[in-house]
């Protein structure tokens, strides 16, 4: 059948501080997307109202 599950405590030991960093690592993402992607309630108008004008020279282009 399968093979006994086999632990090395060395390895054990070290996942506490593995999870750790990958918490980190998360962490450092979170704050990269807060700054850089996220949009304010005046970037959201903004990029609505560009979105809108795209769309109305797209229909423009579309008709000719």
């Amino acid at each position: 059948m399968s093979d006994p599950l086999q632990v090395d405590p060395a390895d054990l030991d070290a996942f506490p501080s593995t999870v750790n960093d990958l918490t980190d690592q998360n962490e450092s993402a979170r704050d990269f997307r807060g700054e850089w992607l996220s949009l304010s309630s005046t970037s959201g108008r903004l990029f609505f109202a560009v979105t809108q004008a795209f769309q109305k020279k797209r229909c423009r282009l579309g008709a000719n």
